[in-house]
């Protein structure tokens, strides 16, 4: 038999089935949708709400409002680094703006303590 008329008949079937099950009184409630988090999709979740995306702009202003002493040697770092990097910073990467430009100035911060049980994270 065709696979085509096959589906088609077997579609068929189980529509006369609900046909039958409505007359009799049988009808079963459909059952809950199971969603796992890790394989939702945003198409899936406005079907389910009303998804509004709040921003809240005000959410960094004490890290901006702060002032910072910034060292003459980190100053020159930074200088360098915009200079070095000012032509071609546009056409990088991401991966190409951290190693060029992000990595140089984290090397220059001692994430790691032993007395503190903290050690280097990336």
């Amino acid at each position: 038999m065709d696979n085509g008329l096959e589906l088609k008949l077997l579609k068929e079937i189980a529509a006369l089935k609900q046909e039958i099950n409505a007359i009799k009184g049988e009808t079963k409630q459909p059952a809950k949708p199971n969603y796992q988090y890790s394989k939702i999709r945003e198409s899936d979740l406005e079907q389910l709400f009303e998804i509004e995306r709040q921003l809240d702009k005000s959410i960094f202003d004490v890290w901006f409002q702060q002032t910072f002493d910034i060292d003459a040697e980190i100053e020159l770092l930074l200088l360098e680094l915009i200079a070095e990097n000012k032509d071609l910073i546009d056409s990088y990467s991401e991966e190409d703006l951290k190693v060029n430009f992000i990595i140089p100035i984290l090397n220059k911060i001692h994430f790691k303590s032993v007395n503190d049980n903290v050690r280097g994270f990336y």
